[in-house]
């Protein structure tokens, strides 16, 4: 359960950066541009439901977010193109 809730936190502060950064207008713009009602990241927020992989597909396809970090919390929350975000098994402990 608290990797649920970390995955959550981890995605909600991409997605938050990404608004910090000028990236997206605001959550609600960025919750529609996935499908989504305005309200999709305050559900997340509240922990009434874990955010779908297609959401971390969304995001790391379209915006500088790193893949890595919202799966493990290792690195930074956005990447440029000459960061490499691959992740190992050794990074997730595995």
């Amino acid at each position: 359960m608290e990797d649920n809730i970390a995955y959550n936190q981890r995605v909600i502060e991409a997605a938050e950066e990404l608004v910090a950064k000028g990236k997206v207008r605001s959550l609600a713009s960025l919750a529609k541009q996935f499908g989504k009602t305005s309200q999709y990241f305050t559900a997340l927020k509240k922990g009434k439901s874990k955010y779908p992989l297609e959401l971390l597909d969304f995001l790391t396809s379209n915006y500088p977010v790193n893949k890595q970090f919202v799966l493990s919390g290792i690195g930074d929350i956005l990447i440029n193109e000459t960061t490499n975000s691959k992740i190992t098994t050794q990074d997730l402990n595995i």
